[in-house]
């Protein structure tokens, strides 16, 4: 049994989510630096 308590399938939606959401933090960073430089 896992952390949360969930299937295999709801862990690897909740990883993807946070993957989404870390490229597009990292990607809006990037674009900030590049506006600022």
């Amino acid at each position: 049994m896992s952390i949360l308590g969930s299937s295999r399938y709801e862990v690897f939606i909740a990883y993807s989510v946070l993957q989404m959401a870390a490229e597009y933090r990292n990607r809006t960073i990037k674009v900030n630096f590049l506006e600022h430089a």
